[in-house]
């Protein structure tokens, strides 16, 4: 059980997070001791003796993640070669899944970089930030979060550095990024930083020369909903949209997915993969209704 202390240590979960998961791994294991050596349909069966017990969704929901992340353990150590149940989920009152039919084509989402602004340094800067969402897929914080450090311009990359729930990567930019980061970092940037009473390594500043904040990003984006009335139009819609586009719409395969999205464990890309989920999810709720 050290070493599954020390892979959650590594993985950042916090300290209170990390107790937890191995109280509830070691109860797990003390009363399914073979654990290593099941399938699907055994853990089938172990959610369904705790759905038939009197435990709250929340708890269940709670034992399956614990579960989930054991046998996360397994794969990466190479004890064994299948998740047994990386496709496992409750029903119940939980997240909503993802509607394909709610994103966004890649088409649609390069309309957000053709609309006139009032002040054109403005403009530079807003179409910088909507490129990152809908050319790299990144979260608002991450956008947030970008130091000129991390441009490289020579390899015409950008660095995402990583945190506690997503990974670090390096992804390229395109074209109108190289011409857009030009343009931002020869004349708008240093326009916007003689407002600022000190300097700052923050790529993106807002119109008082300090670093735009994850609230800068949405209120950019809700200022767009005008282009799709009857839809829900923000940064994680957007998200989702880039990434499953890269599945349908340009045939990358899931491990190319799962490091643009940063995302630690593949079951989180394997939701946005259009095809296989909603069949998944078709078949656990025909043969195997969990709630």
């Amino acid at each position: 059980m050290e070493f599954y202390k020390n892979y959650l240590v590594e993985k950042n979960f916090s300290a209170s997070t990390i107790r937890k998961y191995v109280f509830e791994t070691k109860r797990f294991l003390l009363e399914h001791p073979n654990a290593k050596y099941y399938c699907y349909s055994n853990l089938v069966d172990y959610m369904h003796s705790i759905s038939n017990a009197p435990i709250a969704l929340t708890t269940r929901k709670i034992k399956l993640q614990v579960v989930k992340k054991y046998f996360d353990f397994l794969i990466e150590t190479g004890a064994i070669q299948h998740h047994p149940c990386s496709s496992l989920y409750i029903k119940g009152n939980t997240k909503r899944g993802i509607i394909f039919y709610d994103l966004f084509t890649s088409a649609e989402l390069e309309l957000l970089l053709n609309r006139t602004e009032r002040y054109e340094h403005l403009a530079i800067k807003n179409k910088l930030i909507i490129s990152f969402l809908i050319y790299q897929g990144l979260l608002p914080q991450e956008i947030c979060g970008l130091k000129l450090k991390h441009i490289d311009a020579e390899s015409q990359n950008v660095f995402i550095k990583g945190g506690r729930i997503h990974l670090a990567r390096r992804l390229p930019l395109q074209p109108l990024q190289i011409v857009l980061l030009e343009e931002y970092l020869n004349n708008t940037r240093n326009r916007l930083l003689k407002t600022a009473k000190q300097k700052t390594d923050f790529l993106l500043l807002n119109f008082r020369g300090k670093p735009i904040t994850v609230e800068d990003v949405g209120t950019l984006v809700e200022s767009f909903r005008y282009l799709f009335p009857e839809r829900k139009l923000n940064t994680k819609t957007i998200r989702d949209s880039v990434l499953s586009n890269l599945f349908k719409e340009k045939n990358y395969l899931l491990e190319e997915v799962q490091y643009i999205a940063g995302h630690r464990w593949v079951s989180s890309t394997l939701r946005l993969k259009p095809t296989n989920q909603a069949l998944q999810h078709k078949l656990i709720s025909k043969f195997h209704p969990l709630g």
